[in-house]
């Protein structure tokens, strides 16, 4: 009989070699990549945990932006309430200060610059008017404060073409009465008593204090009626010029209810120029 031969196919073994190698790379390299793969899956925990981190961040950020927008927006709410406070405050502040005022013995005015004119005729010290005259300017400057400014004007006329004028401060000045002013003014007022004498020049003296074109108020001190000019003639010349612009305030000083000519001059010089006439006798 004949014998039958037997081959292997090369490409059997070849492919059986292939498979086996292939194999053994596979079996070496998830050895060499198998630490890379725990690191790979430690890693993708890691980034969740950074996504989750980043999405925490981005929450707190936008909850910080809401809360400063919410605080900016008070702070805003703050600042216009404040300003409303503030000018309601000066808005108050004002109105109290227009609508102080002084009450001079019975005389009410809202005036804070004033005029002080002060007749020192020979009649005040013969009358024995000097104490009061002293004393009811003694109180007018007693009675004010710093917020209010004043001049003292004192006139007399030696003869009957000249006038003595005698301010306390220079002319066209007023001064702020503070603690120091008002010791200055009371000290002015002490040295009068030894100067009066002579005739009463009451319109050219007010016509001085209507040069004062800040003065608000004007007071006239005197006793007797004027002698530079006819009291209705001065009434009518002070009303025009004056205009309205100045208060006029007359206070007899005296036995005034028995001169019924210096009432019929103080009582329309005043009516005619808002002012009030008072008398004092003592």
């Amino acid at each position: 009989m004949r014998r039958i031969q037997r081959g292997v196919p090369i490409f059997g073994l070849s492919l059986i070699d292939l498979f086996a190698c292939a194999t053994g790379a596979y079996i070496v390299i998830a050895f060499v990549l198998w630490p890379y793969y725990l690191k790979s899956g430690q890693l993708k925990e890691s980034l969740t945990q950074a996504t989750q981190q980043t999405a925490a961040l981005r929450a707190a950020a936008q909850a910080a932006r809401a809360e400063a927008a919410r605080q900016a927006s008070r702070a805003a709410q703050f600042e216009g309430e404040n300003r409303r406070l503030i000018a309601d405050n000066q808005a108050l502040n004002q109105q109290l200060d227009e609508a102080r005022q002084i009450a001079f013995l019975g005389i009410t005015t809202k005036a804070k610059r004033l005029i002080l004119l002060v007749d020192m005729s020979g009649s005040i010290s013969e009358n024995g008017y000097t104490p009061i005259m002293q004393r009811v300017l003694n109180q007018m400057i007693d009675i004010v404060d710093e917020d209010y400014w004043i001049q003292m004007i004192g006139f007399r006329a030696p003869s009957q073409r000249n006038v003595s004028l005698y301010s306390w401060l220079p002319e066209g000045r007023l001064a702020a009465m503070t603690g120091a002013m008002k010791t200055q003014a009371n000290a002015w007022i002490a040295g009068l008593g030894a100067q009066f004498g002579g005739g009463t020049p009451t319109g050219f003296t007010l016509n001085k204090a209507l040069d004062y074109s800040d003065a608000q108020a004007i007071f006239l001190f005197t006793d007797g009626e004027p002698t530079d000019a006819p009291k209705d003639a001065i009434v009518n010349q002070v009303t025009a010029r004056n205009a309205g612009r100045a208060e006029i305030h007359c206070v007899a000083i005296g036995n005034y209810s028995t001169q019924f000519q210096l009432q019929q001059f103080l009582i329309p010089l005043s009516a005619q120029n808002r002012g009030e006439f008072i008398g004092v006798t003592r």
